[in-house]
């Protein structure tokens, strides 16, 4: 008599076990890839705050290098030479460039008032300070319609303790942003390069343009750290005290935050850049 045997096979165990180790071992796979994606968000992220702080403080940097005074080639006549203190009722042309760092105190343009480099606090300028900075240059000197027309480029970090007076339209109700600003106009202007002053003849000055987002340099901080500043300054001859106009060179600090925390820590990613510029062209 013949004995027939059972087929052989897989237990209902044994297939019980390799399904969780199948599930196991795909949920980690799947884990990985997630935190993969996740990963590559972060840094992406960050390297797009990176890359947006860089360009900001590559852009200062190049219309420093362009301030000042441009060679008398330039123009077919000799450039009138305004007042060391100018005023509404001053003329201020618009073809020369007189000074590569506008002086402002008391919301007026003023070249007399001194910038203090040994201590800050002291220095009679509002404008150039820590936090804000007006240059002069001619942007566009191959313009066939301005040829020989001279900008304002005026920055000014919004942040608590220093916020914007007028900001630009749809920053919503809140004046803070911490955001770098960038506004350029005419010299033609009779007041500040910020909204809501015109410019001579109703041209209405140019809206401040986000330049750098989440700024962490913060003014509240800075008369214990010097270091909190956005914008330093250097005196010809190692002076301590200058007007702006004798300002040589400019030290660009810019604190940043990334947009996303770190996964790990869930801390705040910052990044710090530095720069140091040197206005290449003298005041008239």
């Amino acid at each position: 008599m013949r004995v027939r045997r059972a087929d052989s096979g897989f237990s209902l165990i044994e297939l019980m076990v390799v399904l969780v180790i199948f599930l196991v071992v795909t949920g980690a796979v799947f884990g990985l890839l997630n935190t993969a994606q996740i990963r590559y968000r972060s840094e992406q992220q960050f390297l797009d705050s990176l890359q947006g702080a860089r360009a900001g403080l590559e852009q200062i940097t190049r219309d420093i290098h362009r301030a000042g005074y441009p060679a008398m080639n330039a123009y077919d006549t000799v450039p009138q030479t305004p007042p060391s203190l100018w005023t509404v009722a001053g003329g201020i042309p618009s073809n020369s460039v007189a000074v590569p760092f506008v002086g402002m105190r008391f919301g007026a343009i003023d070249q007399t008032c001194l910038v203090d480099t040994a201590n800050p606090a002291l220095s009679t300028c509002d404008i150039p300070g820590p936090f804000e900075l007006i240059l002069e240059a001619d942007l566009d000197p191959e313009n066939a319609a301005t040829p020989a027309q001279v900008e304002w480029v005026y920055y000014r970090v919004d942040l608590a303790g220093n916020p914007l007076v007028s900001p630009p339209a749809g920053g919503g109700a809140d004046p803070v942003t911490r955001t770098l600003y960038r506004a350029v106009t005419a010299k033609t202007c009779v007041g500040p390069p910020w909204t809501p002053l015109t410019c001579v003849g109703g041209n209405p000055v140019a809206a401040g343009v986000p330049f750098v987002d989440n700024v962490l340099n913060d003014p509240a901080l800075y008369g214990g750290d010097p270091n909190e500043a956005v914008f330093r300054y250097r005196c010809a001859g190692g002076a301590t005290t200058c007007t702006p106009e004798n300002i040589d060179e400019v030290y660009i600090v810019l604190r940043a935050r990334a947009y996303s925390r770190d996964l790990q820590t869930r801390q705040i990613r910052a990044l710090t850049l530095q720069s140091v510029a040197q206005p290449l062209n003298p005041p008239q």
